[in-house]
């Protein structure tokens, strides 16, 4: 059974003859990941090749018209993201192929300098989707102490408390139009 204190809501739309499903999810590690998922009150679990900065891609094994319990938990027995995912999966029919959506994403790395509390790159310019994790964990966007502020236009990440001398990875995600 998967209990989790945090659950995302995702929708996906199956291909029901695909082999692999791309799931709306960034990792944030480069490793084997244990995906469980809940079907009918039974937990499922397989293994899945995560890529920092990348989509999750899982085996379809979904059924259509369902809604399933997921956790991904690293290597060291932690979740992924600090997150489960509820799935919603819905059949789909197309009468046109879609156009492939096209992504960039990369990683930074650095040790927070003294007072340090932003963080700028052209890179996180139009980013979608960001992964901000230091040594005490992952952090989110908010108003908190713990948490940082994104300005996608300018590509600054304001941390509201300094994170001077902590190692700090920053991983993005956007969509290239």
């Amino acid at each position: 059974m998967i209990c989790c204190s945090k659950y995302e809501c995702l929708e996906c739309y199956l291909i029901t003859c695909a082999e692999t499903i791309e799931l709306p999810i960034v990792s944030d590690v480069d490793e084997t990941l244990h995906m469980v998922y809940e079907f009918n009150g039974t937990a499922v679990r397989t293994d899945i090749e995560a890529e920092a900065g990348q989509f999750l891609v899982v085996p379809n094994t979904f059924n259509e018209n369902y809604s399933y319990k997921i956790a991904f938990y690293k290597s060291d027995g932690s979740l992924l993201n600090d997150t489960c995912y509820i799935l919603k999966t819905m059949n789909t029919i197309f009468t046109n192929p879609p156009q492939p959506i096209t992504t960039t994403s990369g990683k930074f790395q650095f040790i927070g300098a003294i007072g340090q509390t932003t963080f700028q790159h052209s890179d996180l310019e139009g980013v979608d989707t960001l992964i901000v994790t230091t040594e005490k964990g992952t952090m989110y966007e908010g108003l908190d102490y713990d948490q940082y502020r994104f300005d996608p236009v300018g590509g600054i990440i304001t941390f509201n408390q300094s994170v001077e001398g902590q190692e700090v990875t920053i991983v993005w995600l956007k969509t290239v139009q």
